[in-house]
Formats: structure tokens, C-alpha cells, sequence
């Protein structure tokens, strides 16, 4: 079975909140996914972090490893 990574993102508050959020932004992520008929095994991954030089904190990444 393939395998997606999710990686989420959100900073510039409290760690423990940022966290949350992040893991909420990938929840939803993932529910889409699966809402267009994605079914491969989904790990998720949040993190907290300090805003990045282009202002971003809030964002998740999508990986697809090469088989």
C-alpha cells in the first residue's frame, strides 16, 4: 500500500496551540483526501515553528515518497 505524508504547519503563538492548529489543518487535509477517493496510508505530522522569512507559518505539505 503507497503511503502520503502530510506536514503541517502553524507558528507564531503558543507552541502547544500552534500544534493543535497544525494537527486540525492536517485532519482536514486528510479528510479531503479521502473525500476524491485517495486511500493510500496517511501519516500525519504537526508541528509548531517560528515564522519563516517569507512571513508563512500556516501551510501543509504533501509528501509522495518514490516507490
Amino acid at each position: 500500500m503507497r503511503q502520503i505524508e502530510l506536514r503541517s504547519y502553524a507558528g507564531d503563538g503558543d507552541p502547544v496551540d500552534d500544534r493543535k492548529v497544525a494537527l486540525a489543518r492536517a485532519l482536514v487535509v486528510r479528510s479531503y483526501l479521502i473525500d476524491l477517493g485517495v486511500t493510500p496510508r496517511v501519516e500525519l505530522s504537526s508541528t509548531a515553528l517560528p515564522r519563516r522569512s517569507n512571513g508563512t507559518t500556516e501551510y501543509v505539505e504533501i509528501i509522495i515518497p518514490s516507490e
